[in-house]
């Protein structure tokens, strides 16, 4: 009796699965919120949820007008103005098929499970493949949220138009004046004073200044020329006293400059007190001086109740005395000057530059300190090194427009950002805004600090050995050194599939470097093992017992 009810169950109760859709593994609603929502931009922008085809959102604008209180009654001023924005939905996929039974002859083979029934129905290195997925795609989402346009010919960028499209078409920029090199010649960076109400630039070539008597609100007025300006290619506000220096001279009005009080690139000036007039004269207020060092001069800055002179041989620092005349006293800071016009930024209190030497150094009111990172600051070979300060986070950018470094109170740390110039929105919150505003691929690396083998003499390196296997493309190579002045690296070697690399190098002093161009599942790397024997073993005393094996 109990073996023909079981036979009927068996018989009645089959599976009729012709209305179900095809099975989608429940963890897509893991990834789908990860890929919104772990982008850069996704982080700091409000996110609309549950919005099906489009949306309309309600924006609202007033403006204000202050009034007196003085006296009773209402006097209604200002508009308030309500207006609405659709907002519509643009819906984007990535497909692509896996099956583990591709992956029997390859590298995959390791992680296949036993069987083939197995094999169909569990896929080889899943974590692996949906990190790397996922990574790839939250990449190119923040690429198409900002660079997006549908008319780009890039296959990944016209979905959608992006953030900087809107921006342009919304963006009101005012032009002060076309500097085109025919006309007026090769200049320097743009250097400004700033005045409150009033501003003056130069760049060595031609003078711009914010003049609020122009018009019915102020203008930018264009000079070459000027009786009480000469041409200079830095300047600086001291106060509500002009200070620069590097002077190109006066314009003679036909096609050349003519020297200004025997002045040239060397010259400090500054102008009389409330004035924008270099003339020197019997109150003193104005004048000029050569730098002590000789060099030429890149910056002038305030620094607190000094100017700060950099030039191309020096570091000098100017303080106003009023006996036994109104003037400036110079005094010498160090003789190591700016590599280059750029090379320094900073604020009222702190300044902090690149010398000559690549030494990175800091000016405060305590005069000047060597921070060091000559080795790291060295490699900034592409072109001139810009110093850009954030005076919001108080760092310092040190680029060379390829290899950026940024200098924080943690130290000094390697940026995938290339910043030309770091500003401050004060309309916008306070967001700090650099150009270009692009970050720049990188890849992760491990590398370790010179290792201790207990001998100082040569040394000759086989392999590299580790057990990072659970990345992408993972290469080792060793860095070497004999002296201080000797030293270099291996080439890089990919890592077999039992995690070694035949590195063959000599040395004294050796450091590991563990390369990848993605790490798919964050997992602990338990051991990075080097095998080596000693060459040289003249610092050897006595009998020389051959290496425990595995060494």
């Amino acid at each position: 009796m109990k073996n023909r009810i079981q036979r009927r169950i068996q018989e009645k109760f089959g599976w009729d699965v012709s209305g179900l859709g095809v099975y989608v593994d429940e963890q897509s609603e893991d990834i789908i919120p990860a890929l919104i929502y772990d982008g850069r931009t996704a982080q700091i922008v409000p996110i609309m949820e549950g919005v099906i085809g489009s949306k309309e959102i309600k924006l609202i604008d007033s403006s204000i007008t202050l009034q007196t209180a003085a006296t009773c009654g209402r006097n209604a001023l200002g508009t308030t103005t309500l207006t609405d924005k659709q907002m519509v939905v643009k819906p984007i996929k990535s497909n692509q098929n896996f099956c583990s039974e591709d992956l029997v002859d390859t590298w995959g083979q390791l992680g296949l499970p036993a069987g083939v029934r197995n094999q169909r129905e569990s896929l080889a290195y899943e974590d692996l493949i949906i990190s790397h997925q996922m990574n790839k795609i939250l990449e190119l989402n923040e690429d198409l949220i900002w660079k997006g346009s549908l008319g780009n010919v890039a296959p990944n960028l016209n979905k959608i138009d992006g953030f900087k499209k809107k921006f342009d078409a919304d963006a009101t920029v005012t032009q002060i004046f076309d500097i085109d090199e025919l006309t007026f010649g090769q200049g320097t960076l743009m250097e400004i004073a700033d005045f409150g109400e009033y501003a003056f630039m130069t760049n060595g070539v031609i003078m711009i200044y914010w003049d609020p008597t122009l018009g019915p609100a102020g203008d930018w007025h264009e000079i070459i020329a000027s009786a009480t300006i000469p041409m200079m290619r830095t300047i600086c506000n001291f106060k509500g006293q002009a200070f620069g220096g590097n002077v190109v001279g006066l314009w003679d009005g036909v096609s050349a400059y003519t020297a200004w009080e025997d002045c040239d690139e060397t010259f400090y000036v500054w102008s009389k007190i409330g004035e924008l007039d270099f003339t020197p004269d019997r109150k003193n207020t104005a004048g000029y001086r050569r730098d002590p060092y000789g060099g030429e001069v890149y910056h002038t800055r305030r620094l607190g109740d000094n100017v700060i002179g950099y030039s191309s041989k020096g570091v000098v620092t100017f303080s106003p005395v009023t006996k036994p005349n109104p003037t400036f006293a110079c005094i010498e800071l160090d003789d190591v000057g700016l590599i280059n016009q750029g090379a320094m930024d900073g604020n009222l209190h702190r300044q902090v530059y690149v010398g000559t030497d690549y030494i990175v150094r800091e000016v405060t009111s305590q005069g000047v300190k060597e921070l060091g990172y000559n080795l790291y600051i060295s490699d900034l070979t592409d072109g001139d090194i810009i110093v850009n300060y954030d005076r919001l986070k108080k760092d310092f950018y040190i680029s060379d427009g390829t290899t950026t470094y940024l200098l924080s109170p943690y130290g000094l740390t390697q940026v995938p950002q290339s910043p030309s110039a770091v500003w401050v929105d004060m309309t916008n919150k306070d967001e700090v805004v650099m150009l270009p505003n692009t970050v720049d691929s990188t890849d992760p690396y491990l590398a370790s600090t010179i290792f201790d083998m207990e001998y100082r003499g040569e040394k000759t390196i086989f392999s590299v050995e580790s057990d990072a296997l659970i990345t992408f493309d993972p290469v080792a190579k060793v860095g070497w050194m004999n002296t201080l002045s000797v030293w270099g690296y291996s080439d890089s070697v990919p890592l077999n599939d039992q995690g070694v690399a035949a590195i063959i190098i000599s040395g004294n002093e050796f450091i590991v470097q563990l390369d990848f161009t993605l790490v798919a599942v964050i997992a602990p790397i338990k051991y990075i093992k080097v095998r080596y024997k000693m060459t040289d073993l003249r610092g050897v005393r006595g009998v020389h017992a051959p290496p425990p094996r595995g060494q």
